[in-house]
C-alpha cells in the first residue's frame, strides 16, 4: 500500500513539475512577444517621427518658396502677398530654424554680387565701373525682397518663439546671438510699420476688436524695447548695390522716431475719435468694463516710462 501511495505522490510530483515548467516556458514566450512588440511599436514610432520631420522641412520649403514666388514678390510694400505662407512659416518654424534663416538671408543680403562682367564704366567717378541701372534694380529688388520675408517671418512668430530666441541665443550667449538681436529688430520694423503705422492706425478704429488688437502690436513692441539688452537690438545691411537701398535701424530713442508710446498715444486718440458710442454707452457690463479696461491701457502706454 505504501509503494502505491509513494507511486501516486510521485506521479502528482512529476504534473506539478511538469505544470511549472510550462508556466516557466509561457513567462519566457511571453516575454518575448513583449519585446518583438516593443521593438516594433519602436520601429514604428522612429518611421513616424522620420515622416513628421519630413512633412515639418516640406511644409517650411513650401511656404518660404511662396513667400519668395514672383506673384508674390512683385510689391514689396505692404507685402500682403507674403502674409498667408510668412504666418505659416512662422508658426511651424522652431526658434532655431527662424534665428538660422535669418543669418542665411542677411548673408545672401550683404555678400552676394552679380556677375562681374556685367559692369560698365562709372560715368560719375572716372577710372571706376559699376553695374548697369537694370541689374542694380533687379538685385536690389531681389535682396529687398529677402529682408522683407524675413521680417514678415519675425513679425508674425509667435510671442513664445520670441522668448525662446531670446533665453537659447541671447540669454545664453550663444553662436547666433548677434543674429537674434537682428531678429528682434526686424519684428519690431515690422510691427511697427505694418501692422500699426500702415495698417491699423491708417484705417477706423471704431470696436472694442480693432483696438485690442492694436493694444497686443504696441505691448509686443514694448516687450522689446524693455529687454536690457535693447541698446545691441539693430540691423545694418550693407550689400545692396545701391546703398540707399540697405536696411538700418535701431531702437535708439529720437525726436519724432515712433515707439510705442507715441504709437499708443495715436492709438489713444483714434479710439475717442472712431470708437462707435454704441460700444462706449453700451449698457451691457461686460463690453463696457471690456472698453474700460482698454481706455485704461492705452492712457498708461502712452505716458511715459
Amino acid at each position: 500500500m505504501f509503494k502505491q501511495i509513494l507511486a501516486v505522490c510521485s506521479l502528482c510530483l512529476l504534473a506539478t513539475a511538469c505544470g511549472a515548467q510550462d508556466a516557466i516556458n509561457s513567462v519566457i514566450a511571453m516575454n518575448k512577444k513583449m519585446d518583438q512588440t516593443n521593438t516594433a511599436i519602436g520601429q514604428t514610432n522612429s518611421k513616424m517621427d522620420v515622416t513628421n520631420l519630413a512633412i515639418h522641412n516640406q511644409t517650411l520649403a513650401v511656404a518660404l518658396d511662396q513667400m519668395m514666388s514672383p506673384e508674390n514678390t512683385t510689391n514689396l510694400f505692404p507685402p500682403t502677398s507674403m502674409m498667408a505662407p510668412g504666418q505659416v512659416f512662422a508658426n511651424v518654424a522652431t526658434s532655431d530654424e527662424i534665428v538660422q534663416l535669418v543669418y542665411v538671408l542677411l548673408l545672401d543680403v550683404n555678400d552676394k554680387q552679380p556677375d562681374p562682367s556685367l559692369q560698365i564704366p562709372d560715368k560719375a567717378h572716372k577710372g571706376k565701373m559699376t553695374w548697369p541701372d537694370d541689374v542694380t534694380a533687379q538685385w536690389d529688388h531681389d535682396k529687398m525682397a529677402k529682408l522683407t520675408a524675413l521680417q514678415v517671418i519675425c513679425g508674425l512668430m509667435p510671442d513664445q518663439t520670441v522668448q525662446n530666441i531670446i533665453d537659447s541665443q541671447i540669454t545664453a550667449a550663444d553662436r547666433y546671438q548677434d543674429t537674434a538681436y537682428q531678429v528682434l529688430m526686424l519684428r519690431y520694423l515690422f510691427i511697427d510699420s505694418f501692422m500699426l503705422t500702415e495698417s491699423l492706425l491708417s484705417s477706423k478704429v471704431d470696436n472694442p476688436g480693432v483696438a485690442e488688437q492694436g493694444i497686443t502690436y504696441i505691448e509686443q513692441l514694448r516687450f522689446i524695447e524693455e529687454q536690457p539688452f535693447a541698446s545691441s537690438i539693430k540691423i545694418a545691411t550693407f550689400g545692396m548695390l545701391s546703398s540707399d537701398d540697405n536696411l538700418v535701424a535701431d531702437l535708439s530713442p529720437a525726436p519724432g522716431k515712433d515707439n510705442s508710446q507715441t504709437l499708443a498715444t495715436l492709438l489713444s486718440s483714434k479710439v475717442k475719435s472712431d470708437m462707435d458710442p454704441k460700444y462706449t454707452t453700451s449698457t451691457d457690463g461686460k463690453l463696457k468694463d471690456r472698453v474700460s479696461k482698454l481706455e485704461s491701457k492705452l492712457q498708461a502706454y502712452s505716458k511715459a516710462n
